[in-house]
């Protein structure tokens, strides 16, 4: 995400104009499929826009630590059920199978979401491979048949 100088000017803007919600510029009125042909054939070559606007920033790290602590954990305890399940568990097996997971969430979110709204995805393709390559190495070890 990138700083601009302009920010309490485009903030003041969209906090006159906007309700909270999710926007993608440019686009047609629900429904109305010719007309939003129309507007991006239109737009071809020319800037556009993705905003997630809130009405208020609410101090939330405590409730995101613990619900993501949840489902980390979640994610974990299948990969434990997944790995159980095989019969011949070695190191190696243990890290390919734990990066095998991380990457099929990485290609069918954060990849995809990439190809479509052209933003990078870099960082959430060292997310899906370094803490999965350490979580199947540490399974490697726990898990035993």
């Amino acid at each position: 995400m990138s700083y601009t100088p302009d920010q309490e000017e485009v903030m003041t803007y969209l906090e006159s104009k906007l309700t909270q919600g999710e926007y993608y510029m440019i686009r047609a009125p629900k429904g109305d499929m010719e007309e939003q042909g129309r507007l991006m054939e239109a737009r071809l070559g020319k800037p556009w826009a993705m905003i997630q606007y809130h009405e208020a920033m609410e101090n939330t790290f405590f409730t995101n630590l613990i619900r993501a602590f949840i489902v980390n954990s979640l994610a974990i305890g299948f990969l434990c059920w997944i790995m159980m399940q095989m019969t011949d568990l070695t190191m190696k097996n243990a890290i390919i199978t734990s990066i095998m997971v991380g990457l099929i969430g990485y290609l069918t979110i954060n990849y995809i979401d990439g190809v479509w709204f052209q933003i990078g995805t870099i960082p959430d393709l060292i997310d899906a491979i370094v803490p999965w390559a350490a979580t199947g190495a540490w399974l490697g070890f726990w898990v035993k048949k």
